[in-house]
């Protein structure tokens, strides 16, 4: 069954989150830019039956949330999902973050992490990547016309290593929430995301972490290299994924929520 969509207000909009409630731990988790919530319907379930109340939400501008907003920075982004928890009565929650949403939730434990149990990063950008000199432009034009869902969602496409049964109902129910007026220039303010930004935090911070990373993730630069990285801070775990792309959770899902669970005990 389709999670029900709830609405949390803010200031000039409104952010669209869902919650299966029940008194299990908290697991609330934040979609990456350009995508959907339910991006995380495989694993939803199976957090659902190891006993964990599961709560996602859409990011500014993105899925059922409202559309303009002045500030669409991975810092107000962090401050939503501290809101969420309070309008929600919620005093600890385990942060799941997919792609740059991962950075979102480093920053909410940088400012709360007292409101922190664990961070689950889920192919996460976390630092800048190595970019072709002509990315700038490629996507400069990408965004200038009518094909600009198209555009993306042919790269959204491209990230996926193993693609699930859904995906193509998936990417048409994308597609029509991206060709909304002001969804796509939305999504083209939140990729002003630096990642430069967050790398600082990461080693400022104890909150026990779990980093999983797709082997053959192309969003970045050197996944292996990147997974080395992040575990050279000691409070993050890292696992790698052979034949995994950016979306964990979507491409391997069992094996995530093995991992998760696991960690969490």
């Amino acid at each position: 069954m389709k999670p029900i969509t709830r609405y949390l207000p803010r200031e000039l909009g409104q952010l669209a989150y869902d919650d299966s409630g029940g008194d299990g731990p908290v697991c609330l988790a934040i979609a990456g830019m350009g995508d959907l919530r339910d991006q995380f319907r495989a694993l939803r379930p199976l957090l659902l039956a190891a006993g964990w109340r599961v709560i996602t939400v859409d990011a500014r501008g993105q899925g059922e949330s409202s559309i303009f907003w002045q500030d669409y920075s991975a810092q107000a982004c962090a401050r939503d999902v501290l809101a969420l928890l309070d309008a929600l009565g919620i005093a600890r929650a385990v942060l799941i973050g997919h792609s740059f949403a991962a950075g979102v939730v480093c920053l909410a434990a940088a400012l709360a992490p007292q409101r922190v149990q664990a961070q689950v990063w889920l192919g996460p950008v976390l630092r800048a990547q190595h970019q072709p000199w002509w990315t700038p432009l490629a996507m400069k034009i990408g965004f200038a016309g009518p094909w600009r869902a198209a555009m993306w969602l042919r790269y959204r496409d491209s990230l996926f290593v193993r693609r699930p049964a859904d995906h193509l109902a998936q990417r048409n129910r994308l597609a029509a929430r991206l060709r909304e007026p002001g969804r796509m220039r939305a999504l083209r303010a939140l990729m002003a995301y630096d990642p430069a930004q967050i790398s600082p935090h990461i080693a400022a911070q104890s909150t026990p972490t779990l980093a999983l990373i797709g082997a053959q993730d192309a969003d970045l630069t050197d996944p292996a290299g990147e997974a080395a990285w992040l575990a050279s801070h000691r409070q993050v775990q890292v696992q790698l994924l052979a034949d995994v792309g950016h979306y964990p959770q979507l491409e391997a899902p069992q094996q995530t929520a093995d991992a998760m669970l696991a960690f969490l005990r």
